[in-house]
């Protein structure tokens, strides 16, 4: 059992989540986290949203005893070998047996790390009580994150979810995507992403407070994806807005006016895109939430996850 004050340094020395300890927080993180007066309480307070560490540990180590919780490779050795960039490309996996949903999740970070502390292990949580089964994708990032090599990630793992879990409900996934996970999420669901592989479109799409346009800020997430040099041709190509059609799936799409990471046009400008191609969607603005908030816990958008839901279902029953 973990509790809110006890050192961080306790709870990843515990043989359970030191199993997966690097698929939790950036490799950079770990210097701050093992200081002593780093908490769950502290790490609760520093990412807003989340909700309660302690409690999120807990849950990851219940479930990871019991099976529930594993990871896996989703390249071939061989594949491996002859591309060692992929070495590291992997799923968290959450099995929900009592279910056949699943809920494919991309945190964000920039395409310079996978933020799964805010926007990946505790969504899995979320999707995982509201009965999905759940992947959570760790792609490559910088510098082996130029574009199509996120994409072909995605569609590895979904490659890797057909032939391992054929008897869960592949056509009708949601894939969720959050900051440049979104960007990740909405242009697998174009023109760019899944039909050059040959796999289904998501049936749902959720992009929480994503990067859209690559031509409005020649910042992290564009440097990291395209280089520093790359032509308007390839940020068009790789823009998610410029590829939006009719067929783009049904779509949740939400940002916090105050968002100082990502600019609030990025939203706008998806909402403008989903409306003219007449996708079914729904845009919500949070007046109050900034970057990074995740689950949404304690803020509010809290409750989005089920408002998300709530949407999906209204419009999907026969």
């Amino acid at each position: 059992m973990f509790y809110e004050n006890q050192t961080m340094k306790e709870v990843l020395q515990d043989k359970t989540i030191e199993t997966v300890k690097d698929l939790l927080f950036p490799p950079n993180f770990f210097d701050w986290i093992y200081e002593d007066k780093i908490t769950p309480k502290v790490l609760s307070e520093s990412f807003k949203g989340v909700g309660n560490y302690a409690e999120r540990f807990n849950f990851l180590k219940t479930h990871i005893e019991a099976g529930d919780i594993t990871r896996d490779k989703i390249y071939s050795p061989s594949e491996i070998e002859s591309d060692k960039t992929k070495e590291n490309v992997q799923v968290l996996k959450y099995k929900n047996s009592s279910s056949k949903k699943i809920a494919v999740i991309i945190p964000g970070g920039g395409y310079s790390d996978v933020c799964s502390y805010s926007e990946g292990f505790p969504i899995a949580q979320e999707m995982w009580e509201r009965g999905y089964n759940c992947f959570v994708l760790y792609y490559r990032v910088f510098p082996r994150a130029y574009m199509p090599n996120p994409i072909e990630d995605v569609a590895r793992a979904m490659k890797y979810i057909i032939e391992n879990y054929s008897e869960l409900y592949i056509s009708d996934y949601l894939l969720m995507g959050f900051s440049a996970g979104g960007h990740l999420a909405g242009i697998w669901a174009t023109k760019q992403g899944y039909p050059r592989y040959n796999l289904p479109k998501p049936k749902f799409l959720s992009l929480t407070y994503p990067v859209i346009d690559l031509s409005l800020k020649k910042g992290v997430t564009r440097a990291n994806c395209l280089g520093e040099n790359c032509s308007e041709e390839e940020v068009k190509k790789y823009s998610v807005h410029t590829n939006v059609d009719e067929n783009y799936p049904e779509t949740y799409l939400w940002q916090g006016r105050n968002d100082q990471c990502i600019s609030f046009e990025n939203s706008l400008i998806m909402d403008k895109a989903l409306t003219e191609n007449n996708v079914k969607h729904k845009y919500v603005v949070y007046d109050d939430t900034c970057h990074g908030f995740g689950a949404g816990k304690g803020t509010c958008a809290e409750g989005w996850i089920d408002d998300m839901l709530k949407f999906f279902n209204e419009n999907n029953r026969e």
